[in-house]
């Protein structure tokens, strides 16, 4: 009997203690930490350490102005000044959407046609300095508008580019829509401010070494003279200095999406266009610490990697993707929390502005 009272006492005075310290050992359920070979597609919501929820704060949809004949056709491509105005370029109705920075509708500028002054199939918005300059893919030009939308000059690019990003020095960065593994003018142009062909470098991965079609995005980084080129059929990121040197190849695991990346590859070497082609990321931007890339499915997600290649975050959409392919994205950071401003492939999808929850 007095055994078992002892027992009994035991295990009044230490159960106590022991839930205590289970429960200060417990995890907390949006903090786990994230290794290269995980990325937020492949853990089990709640996520984990360093994964970060985002909610919908805005849509810069223009449907009240629809009667004015104001709204987005097809949102094409998305930039923001540094906390000031968001630029929408919008494809089919061939005008450039202007935004404030708290998502409320300024103005727009821009018509069909091919005088000066005039967009067909605008593709990229490239704000510098005081100019916001127009990639017209359709009239095979940049153009030169100043922040009122007023035309200012433009000049002729000989070349179809499926993206172009532009320096503070005001050179552009591109990258032609259509290469062959034979390709010998470089995976990315250097123009002058006036369209010269400086220089072309970069090649086409090893294990990939087959044909590319509308294959890639690439976003620089002004203060380290970083460019980043990402195969978005592939999940490959390659690392460039300005002057073309390869700095780093960074090869991102993603277990969801292995076998697609190797049915790409098989139909880019087999030139079966008309096969399924699987994107596998959508964009990049370039951050402080390196770059980020976007995932659009099954869920929106953002991964932040140091040019180093390592994982540091992600941040994530918190309802399925009910839309198509995030086409294109903006970043800027507030009191330390990130804010994406996104638009996604199609005609008339929402332009959304997605915001981190305030849980570190």
């Amino acid at each position: 009997m007095k055994v078992s009272r002892r027992w009994l006492y035991a295990t009044v005075l230490f159960l106590p203690a022991i839930a205590i310290y289970f429960y200060i050992q417990k995890p907390d359920k949006m903090v786990i930490n994230i290794n290269n070979n995980k990325t937020a597609n492949d853990l089990a919501l709640p996520l984990e350490k360093r994964c970060y929820e985002l909610y919908v704060a805005k849509s810069l949809s223009t449907e009240g102005l629809i009667s004015d004949g104001l709204y987005n056709e097809y949102p094409y491509d998305i930039s923001q000044e540094n906390h000031g105005n968001i630029y929408i370029a919008d494809k089919d109705s061939s005008r450039i959407f202007i935004f404030e920075n708290n998502g409320a509708y300024r103005t727009l500028f821009g018509k069909r046609g091919n005088g000066p002054g005039d967009l067909i199939r605008p593709l990229k918005v490239l704000p510098c300095k005081d100019y916001i300059n127009i990639y017209d893919s359709g009239n095979s030009r940049i153009s030169t508008f100043n922040k009122d939308g007023i035309f200012q000059s433009s000049f002729r690019i000989y070349n179809f580019y499926c993206d172009i990003a532009i320096s503070k020095k005001g050179e552009y960065f591109a990258i032609p829509a259509i290469v062959q593994p034979e390709y010998q003018k470089g995976l990315i142009h250097r123009l002058s401010s006036s369209g010269e062909l400086i220089k072309s470098f970069g090649q086409i991965p090893p294990d990939i070494n087959a044909p590319l079609q509308l294959w890639g995005r690439i976003a620089i980084n002004n203060e380290r003279e970083e460019i980043y080129l990402l195969y978005i059929n592939f999940l490959i990121v390659q690392i460039f200095n300005f002057d073309g040197e390869l700095l780093k190849e960074v090869k991102i695991v993603n277990k969801d999406k292995e076998i697609k990346k190797r049915k790409n590859i098989d139909n880019f070497k087999k030139k079966n266009y008309e096969g399924p082609m699987y994107q596998l990321a959508d964009a990049i931007e370039a951050t402080e610490r390196g770059f980020m890339i976007s995932i659009s499915h099954p869920r929106v997600v953002f991964e932040e990697y140091d040019n180093q290649g390592i994982l540091l975050n992600c941040y994530w959409r918190n309802s399925n993707n009910e839309y198509s392919i995030l086409r294109d994205f903006s970043i800027c950071e507030s009191n330390g929390l990130k804010r994406f401003i996104v638009c996604y492939e199609g005609k008339y999808q929402p332009i959304e502005i997605l915001e981190e929850k305030q849980n570190r």
